[in-house]
């Protein structure tokens, strides 16, 4: 493209005239002095484009500028997927450092929670002795929350699981109202602290199904979980 010495637009091909939709005498915003880069570019329609541009002054035989000669190519498509290739590796970025966490993390919390399962356990097998009615309560309520915390780190751990759709269920034989049982238990003291009456109305013996029994015991505790965050304080009941 060539303009005269105001920036009127005195020749351009049909590549330009496509691009910008400009015509024949036609005045871009543009200075007229020698440049190379990119720049924004509006076109005719205000449509804008990302251009590289190449520009130098056109002089007569004495010299005088008389006008500018401009080279420019359409870079806008480029641009974006190169912008597209730059998140895609900040994402790839973040997914190791999440990765390289869930690791760390499931490392550093696996380590006392085994300890306390253990321990858990020789107090359950009486190993140190024998155990009243409530100790062996308490220590039930210990083991159950302590396996269902190790579950909870397996289920972070199978996020990237889930994101890869490589994830698979674990279907057996379960017991439904041990299960049940087993996540009252765990939010019971959480429901008396705010005074929440929790009924568990399953039937004893209810028979066994088949289902993931880790994946059914997270969904059931999310859903208690949620009623006892959003139940009426002082005289709230939640039945199941």
């Amino acid at each position: 493209m060539a303009t005269d010495p105001k920036d009127h637009i005195i020749f351009m091909n049909p590549a330009a005239r496509s691009l910008t939709g400009w015509n024949i005498g036609d005045k871009p915003d543009k200075s007229g002095k020698p440049l190379k880069g990119e720049i924004e570019l509006i076109c005719r329609d205000g449509t804008k484009r990302l251009i590289e541009e190449c520009r130098a002054p056109n002089m007569d035989e004495k010299g005088n500028i008389i006008g500018s000669v401009i080279i420019f190519r359409d870079i806008t498509e480029r641009r974006k997927i190169e912008e597209i290739h730059l998140e895609n590796k900040l994402l790839m970025y973040a997914n190791k450092l999440k990765s390289e966490f869930l690791a760390i993390m499931s490392h550093d919390i696996r380590t006392p929670l085994t300890s306390i399962l253990g321990f858990s356990q020789l107090l359950k097998q009486k190993k140190t002795g024998e155990l009243n009615a409530k100790q062996e309560h308490y220590v039930d309520n210990i083991l159950s929350s302590g396996k269902f915390l190790l579950d909870l780190i397996n289920d972070i751990l199978d996020l990237s699981k889930i994101e890869a759709e490589k994830m698979e269920l674990d279907i057996d034989q379960m017991c439904l109202e041990k299960s049940i049982t087993e996540i009252f238990g765990i939010l019971r003291e959480q429901a008396e602290k705010h005074n929440i009456t929790m009924i568990n109305n399953i039937e004893p013996g209810l028979d066994f199904i088949r289902a993931d029994e880790r994946r059914f015991k997270q969904v059931l505790f999310n859903l208690l979980s949620n009623a006892l965050k959003f139940s009426k304080e002082d005289g709230g009941v939640i039945k199941l």
